[in-house]
């Protein structure tokens, strides 16, 4: 008897959401949802960042890394051929390059930066011959991109800066060789700094951008040299 009245209760009760509570709760729902979606944007702008971030270290630490060990590797080819070339500017060095063992057959390197098209190239020339009678080709035997998406620190900026040293045997600022390098500075450079930043694919005036810097003492310079510091050891 119990359960006859309370079903015919249940059948009878016309209570529920009014119109408005309807509305209300839709707008909290797509308040909601909306706020998700915001966070998951977020979330993956975030994450496009990090990754944009750690794509162009990687790239210019990669190519930093080429430079240096290359430039350690610095030979002259004799009392009037220095390692590194006269007409070496702020975008382009060029210099003489042994890692092997055994018979003396350097290469000659070029390290290329294009500021229009925002890439590094290094343009590698066999030498043939035997020492002192070498000769270098007219094309590079091999060439290789080291970075692209590349830019100066600032507008303007030398990729490439020269130094030497002082009587007092100090490589600093105020030492610096203007470029392009004549025969004599290139002959007293020692130490080559070089600085770039570095960009996401496609995104030359991005955030995410690195910028690289390093500098490199020729060990071809001995600062304890007898005749002095900006003799070169040729």
């Amino acid at each position: 008897m119990l359960v006859s009245v309370l079903a015919a209760r249940l059948v009878r009760e016309e209570s529920g959401f009014t119109l408005p509570e309807l509305l209300v709760s839709a707008a909290i729902g797509v308040v909601v949802v909306l706020a998700g979606f915001m966070v998951l944007d977020q979330a993956g702008l975030v994450t496009t960042r990090i990754t944009d971030r750690e794509d162009a270290a990687q790239r210019a630490r990669a190519a930093i890394r080429t430079i240096t060990t290359e430039l350690r590797s610095q030979v002259c080819l004799g009392a009037t051929s220095p390692a590194i070339n006269a007409g070496s500017d702020g975008n382009n060095l060029t210099f003489y390059e042994f890692t092997g063992a055994g018979t003396f057959q350097p290469e000659r390197h070029t390290l290329a930066f294009d500021p229009t098209h925002g890439t590094l190239t290094e343009y590698d020339y066999a030498s043939t011959g035997t020492f002192p009678n070498l000769s270098f080709p007219s094309s590079p035997t091999r060439t290789v991109q080291l970075l692209t998406d590349a830019q100066p620190v600032s507008t303007g900026a030398a990729v490439f800066t020269y130094y030497t040293w002082t009587t007092g045997g100090q490589v600093d600022a105020s030492n610096q060789l203007p470029a392009p390098l004549s025969a004599t500075d290139a002959a007293r450079a020692v130490k080559v700094a070089i600085q770039l930043r570095v960009s996401p694919p496609g995104r030359s005036t991005s955030a995410e951008s690195t910028t690289i810097q390093d500098e490199v003492l020729s060990r071809t310079a001995d600062p304890n040299a007898t005749a002095g510091p900006s003799v070169t050891q040729c």
